[in-house]
């Protein structure tokens, strides 16, 4: 910053303490200085009050305040007390937390500009790993799209044998379970069939540690359903068919019909499940055990029917008086939920 003298003064500048420049002034006469030999002495004129105030006050610049002398550092800070006060800076690495759930929450701070963000240390999987219980696609759900249950759904009857003597009568388990156990009734007089008992309980889904498998609730203590003749337990009792503990299930039915249902049978099968890399599980069944009909041969023809690699045995539709005079197996779809 510069002093400008006013014609007819010599100014020199001196910096005051507390930042304040002023102007210390020397008057003369006239444009140019005489030399000592040639101009006499003069007085110095009485300026009187009237005199110019020649204090200058500098432009002190930007940041700059004139009362304390402090300079302010831009992005906020100062000198105040010799201090410089520094911009925060971003330290790139440190753990942080993303706005994104599930596996990709966790996450490390990067830089741009020295400008902190977080980026995730996971990115989004196509589909979910349904055996870890994370939310490994990062929409805020765990699983979803994972299998679920099985449902027993819709029916299906399969053919009828024997005549079509007596009333329609029907053995079926209740919705959603399927059939585990057929107790057959001996009428010892004629030597047939004499009604069914049908022993039923609900699939369940099992995930293990990398697949899946299928088990089933617990027999209920009395027969989920029964279709019986007159004659039904006249003589020698029953026999029962039973799959086993585990998964097994009834899926086919045999035995020997002519007008009467003169022998019967259940068998049984196991449930295989497929995982496939979209998360959808196949189920299949297939045929275990060797259970061969019971009953007297009256040289009646042999019958079996099975149900559809996804089906089960639900139980039957007969029809009976004295004894059976027909039986017709029905069967369910098995399909899987999914989460």
């Amino acid at each position: 910053m510069t002093a400008v003298a006013k014609a007819g003064y010599d100014a020199t500048m001196t910096r005051w303490p507390g930042g304040v420049l002023v102007a210390v002034i020397g008057l003369t006469m006239g444009c140019a200085s005489p030399t000592p030999a040639t101009q006499p002495d003069q007085a110095m004129p009485d300026l009187g009050t009237d005199a110019p105030d020649l204090e200058v006050e500098p432009d002190p610049g930007p940041g700059v305040d004139l009362a304390t002398g402090d300079l302010a550092v831009a992005g906020g800070g100062d000198l105040a007390g010799g201090d410089l006060a520094m911009p925060p800076t971003c330290t790139p690495g440190a753990a942080c937390t993303t706005s994104s759930p599930g596996a990709c929450a966790p996450g490390h701070v990067v830089c741009t500009s020295g400008v902190a963000g977080c980026m995730a240390d996971a990115q989004p999987a196509a589909r979910e790993n349904c055996f870890n219980d994370a939310d490994d696609d990062c929409d805020g759900k765990v699983n979803n799209g994972c299998p679920d249950q099985l449902v027993v759904g819709a029916t299906r009857a399969l053919t009828a044998h024997g005549g079509t003597g007596g009333s329609p009568k029907s053995a079926l388990c209740p919705a959603g379970t399927w059939l585990l156990k057929t107790s057959m009734y001996w009428d010892d007089k004629d030597k047939f069939v004499g009604g069914l008992d049908v022993w039923c309980a609900a699939p369940a889904l099992v995930r293990g540690a990398s697949s899946y498998s299928v088990a089933s609730g617990p027999l209920p203590a009395t027969p989920s359903a029964s279709a019986l003749g007159k004659n039904a337990g006249n003589g020698s009792g029953f026999v029962d068919f039973t799959c086993a503990a585990g998964g097994d299930v009834g899926q086919w039915s045999g035995g020997r019909s002519g007008g009467f249902v003169s022998a019967f049978g259940m068998y049984c099968s196991s449930a295989t499940l497929s995982l496939a890399s979209d998360n959808q599980l196949t189920l299949t069944m297939l045929p275990v055990g060797t259970n061969s009909p019971l009953g007297y041969d009256h040289m009646d023809p042999l019958f079996q029917d099975l149900c559809a690699p996804n089906e089960v045995l639900v139980g039957y539709n007969v029809r009976a008086d004295d004894y059976l005079d027909q039986v017709q197996a029905v069967c369910a779809l098995v399909s899987v939920t999914y989460k």
